[in-house]
């Protein structure tokens, strides 16, 4: 008897029912299909997702996160050695006029002091001014770097502007412990930002100090809270400044407006000097009340601030200013 058998056995082709294809492998594919079956309103809905997980990834990837310990090299900026100056600096409201005031500024004065710059106090018009300055090896002009220790009259004042002093004052303990520069660093922590008299401090430097003669760059530091440092202002004929800025980039992401008016800085532009305004524009609702205590600011943007600063000072130091 002979065995009959299916053509397609012998030739090793297998017969596929119909409706009984492998799914594709291919992950575009897939997408494809997916898509497809979804309704219009679903479609809709996974796009929404999608951009607010874009959101989402972009604002971590802006944040500072990293804070360098307080046993880094002496030279390096250290946002923990930064942090420990807060807790004296915005113990109580501060505002101008005020005992506690008079308390910061003594303090002030003695940290200046142990880093064996030139300190001296300027009194004019019931403000007081504590400046401090590292002098260049062979100054073609000074950059001045501000910070307002004032604060308004119920707020303790810890990120506004508690973290700009405690940032400059490790700024110019870095300063002091690395290698000379070649123009003279200016420290000015001004009093009489808050209103009613904004400015009135910076002001004052500006229009009657005599070191304002050498001054070609002012660079205002005000306020750090959990936010990236923003370029708030560079004003007009910048170029130069600007190019500084690119060299002097210390990591991270940088965002800026555009700026004309309302910070520190303004006085200085107004006698036609170069600015640069640093702040973070974290929108925290804990400014101007009681709330703002050193427990709301994060290192990592006092770290970001302090670093930025000090690179920047760094670069512009070595420039011809003239």
């Amino acid at each position: 008897m002979t065995e009959k058998t299916d053509p397609s056995m012998r030739s090793g082709v297998s017969r596929r029912v119909p409706g009984s294809e492998a799914p594709s492998s291919n992950p575009l594919r897939l997408v494809h299909d997916f898509l497809v079956r979804l309704s219009p309103g679903g479609r809709g809905l996974l796009l929404l997702l999608l951009l607010l997980l874009a959101l989402f990834v972009s604002l971590k990837l802006v944040f500072p996160r990293r804070v360098v310990a307080a046993t880094a090299p002496a030279a390096e900026f250290s946002g923990e050695r930064a942090m420990a100056h807060l807790p004296v600096i915005a113990s109580e409201p501060h505002p101008q006029r005020s005992p506690a005031q008079a308390r910061v500024r003594d303090y002030l004065m003695q940290e200046l002091g142990k880093l064996g710059l030139e300190v001296e106090l300027q009194s004019i018009k019931g403000l007081e001014n504590v400046v401090a300055r590292k002098l260049g090896t062979d100054p073609t002009g000074a950059i001045v770097i501000l910070a307002h220790y004032d604060s308004v009259f119920r707020s303790p004042g810890a990120a506004d502007n508690g973290a700009g002093v405690a940032a400059l004052l490790e700024m110019m303990r870095a300063l002091a412990a690395g290698p000379a520069l070649r123009n003279d660093v200016i420290a000015l922590f001004d009093d009489g930002e808050e209103l009613p008299g904004a400015f009135d401090g910076s002001r004052a430097f500006a229009r009657n100090h005599p070191w304002m003669e050498t001054v070609r760059v002012a660079i205002s530091l005000d306020t750090a809270v959990a936010g990236p440092i923003s370029t708030n202002e560079t004003g007009p004929n910048n170029g130069q400044l600007v190019a500084a800025l690119a060299r002097a980039h210390t990591g991270g992401a940088w965002t800026s407006f555009s700026g004309g008016g309302g910070y520190d800085s303004t006085p200085f532009r107004e006698v036609g000097v170069l600015v640069l305004a640093l702040e973070d524009n974290y929108p925290f609702k804990e400014q101007h009340t009681p709330e703002d205590r050193p427990e709301i600011v994060r290192a990592s943007s006092v770290q970001q601030l302090g670093e930025q600063t000090l690179a920047i000072a760094r670069e512009l130091g070595n420039r011809d200013l003239s």
